[in-house]
C-alpha cells in the first residue's frame, strides 16, 4: 500500500494541480491555434497580447509578494511555484513569437529578433532563488522589447 507523503499533505495535490491545469489550458490553445491556422500578422499580434497579459501577471504577482506578502508556508509556496509556472509560460510565449518574428524576418529588424531571443533566455533563468531585483529585471526587459515588438508592427501594417 502507497504510504501518504508526510507535511502537507494537501500542498503537492495543489500543485498537481496548478500545474495540470496549466499544461491543459495551453494544450487547447494549441490546438486552437493548430486548427486556425491565422496568418502571420495575425499570430504576431495574438502573441503580443498574450504577453501583455502574462507580463502583467507576473508583475501584479511580484507586487503582491513584496506588498502583502504570504500569511502561512503553504500560501507562500505555492505562489512561488505559480511565479515558476508563469515564467516559464512567458519563455514559451517569448520563444514562439521568436519564431514568428523569424519567419518575418526581412521585413523586421535582427536586432529586434534578437532582443525578444534574449527576452526567452532571462525568462528561461529565472528559478526560485532568483532575487527580487532579478525578476524586476526581467520584467523591465521584457516590457521594453514588447514596446518595440508592438511599434514594428504598427509600423508594418
Amino acid at each position: 500500500m502507497e504510504k501518504a507523503p508526510t507535511g502537507r499533505p494537501g500542498l503537492l495535490e495543489a500543485f498537481w494541480l496548478l500545474s495540470a491545469l496549466r499544461v491543459a489550458v495551453r494544450t487547447a490553445a494549441a490546438v486552437r491555434a493548430r486548427r486556425e491556422a491565422p496568418p502571420l500578422r495575425v499570430r504576431l499580434r495574438r502573441e503580443v497580447r498574450r504577453l501583455r497579459r502574462l507580463l502583467d501577471r507576473l508583475q501584479l504577482a511580484l507586487l503582491y509578494a513584496d506588498v502583502v506578502g504570504d500569511q502561512t508556508l503553504d500560501a507562500a509556496l505555492l505562489r512561488r511555484f505559480d511565479l515558476l509556472l508563469t515564467a516559464r509560460e512567458v519563455a514559451d510565449a517569448w520563444r514562439t513569437l521568436h519564431q514568428d518574428l523569424l519567419q518575418w524576418y526581412p521585413e523586421v529588424s535582427a536586432p529586434l529578433v534578437e532582443a525578444v531571443r534574449r527576452a526567452a533566455c532571462r525568462f528561461d533563468r529565472l528559478d526560485a532563488e532568483a532575487p527580487a531585483i532579478r525578476w524586476q529585471a526581467a520584467l523591465h526587459f521584457g516590457n521594453r522589447v514588447l514596446r518595440a515588438v508592438r511599434r514594428a508592427l504598427r509600423r508594418k501594417r
